[in-house]
């Protein structure tokens, strides 16, 4: 059994607020028409050959080929690698960053969800540091500055371009690994909700809910402080009021402009915060079986709110108000939402998997993030999570 004064520990230590650290070395610019900025942006950076990293479907929207041929314009000489794919791996931005080495690019330019970006930052720091991705698994292992970084997100919901973490799969071990350093920071992130006006529902929604774990677990976190408090209860209220519009009116450019908001937010709150269990569960339960990295959260987060409230409950509370569930218990709050945006139904291809929970819960188990959650929990509280929201699925 997880120990019940966890969570009154952490309150009582958080309560004075003595003492806190927040960064943030990004230029952020938001708003709609942000991606004209980017010549200017790569002048500024003294940047002339970039290495623009992306995925196949962002090569094809028209707004990217025009800003390419900006660039073009402005007489930059752009190195494109478009073969980012979900979740990328390890073997991929060592291919990056050969490009970028090849191409002697001097800067790099990722656009696209947190794939692209995560891919884009790794790529980097392998172009200037020597070894592969593995070398620099953990925290504060780079030697190197990367290239200079400008992060263009067309999701919203990782938040990949104000952090200090690139998130990558081992291809020989098909475990999560993490390349963490303030390095890694982007120099400047451009945000231009219209880069996600066509983005489909489903995406929408499964975006929407990493946005909204980012948010919900930093605000919880026993890392919080008074700024990460401001920026994940904004965020929260921010997806209270847009996630649900996002989803179903897609076009609708208030909607996108809070959900882009919101996800910048939660990730400038978790950056400095770390987040919870149901990331340190969801990084291996979406390595181990493909599922990505949203439905993931969306299988486990219900479950670890639902284990968390006995820690926090006046913070669930002000959660699940903001979110336009007040007096709802967290697991049939968000289950509720979930469900409504049409999320928890994307989970039905996998409602039969079988899943190793002792091993997931095991791994979940060597991830920081387990530190930073409001109630302490072993292996068998982790264990007990995923099997009631596994069981769920079916």
């Amino acid at each position: 059994m997880a120990r019940d004064h966890w969570g009154e520990v952490r309150r009582r230590g958080r309560a004075s607020f003595s003492s806190f650290t927040y960064a943030l070395p990004t230029e952020i610019i938001f708003g709609r028409g942000a991606l004209s900025h980017l010549p200017d942006v790569l002048g500024r950076l003294g940047c002339r050959s970039p290495l623009v990293v992306m995925d196949a479907a962002v090569r094809q929207l028209a707004a990217i080929q025009e800003s390419l041929d900006r660039l073009q314009a402005a007489g930059c000489r752009c190195v494109l690698f478009a073969d980012v794919r979900s979740e990328p791996s390890t073997g991929l931005v060592e291919q990056a960053a050969d490009a970028a080495t090849s191409g002697r690019c001097d800067c790099v330019l990722g656009i696209g969800g947190g794939s692209a970006l995560d891919a884009a930052k790794a790529a980097a720091a392998l172009a200037t540091n020597p070894g592969g991705p593995l070398t620099y698994a953990g925290r504060d292992k780079l030697q190197v500055a990367p290239l200079p970084i400008v992060a263009v997100p067309t999701t919203a919901g990782t938040g990949s371009e104000v952090t200090m973490w690139s998130v990558l799969t081992d291809e020989r071990s098909g475990r999560k690994v993490s390349i963490g350093s303030w390095l890694l920071m982007p120099r400047v992130a451009l945000l231009d909700p219209d880069l996600t006006l066509t983005l489909p529902p489903t995406v929408t929604a499964a975006t929407g809910v990493d946005a909204l774990s980012h948010a919900l677990e930093s605000y919880v976190s026993t890392r919080t402080n008074p700024i990460t408090e401001a920026l994940a209860l904004g965020a929260i209220e921010l997806i209270g009021r847009h996630l649900r519009t996002a989803v179903q009116q897609g076009d609708d450019e208030g909607a996108r402009s809070g959900m882009l908001l919101a996800s910048l937010m939660a990730e400038m709150a978790a950056n400095t915060t770390r987040l919870g269990l149901a990331h340190a569960l969801a990084l291996p339960l979406g390595a181990r079986y493909r599922i990505p990295h949203g439905l993931a959260i969306t299988i486990v987060l219900p479950y670890v709110a639902d284990y968390n409230q006995a820690a926090e409950p006046e913070r669930y509370t002000r959660v699940m108000a903001l979110l336009g569930r007040p007096g709802n218990q967290p697991l049939e709050g968000l289950r509720e939402l979930l469900s409504e945006i049409g999320a928890r139904q994307q989970l039905a291809p996998w409602a039969g998997i079988e899943v190793d929970t002792r091993a997931v819960a095991e791994e979940a188990m060597t991830s920081d993030n387990v530190l930073a959650n409001p109630r302490e929990a072993g292996v068998e509280e982790m264990e007990e999570i995923l099997c009631r929201a596994l069981e769920d699925l079916r």
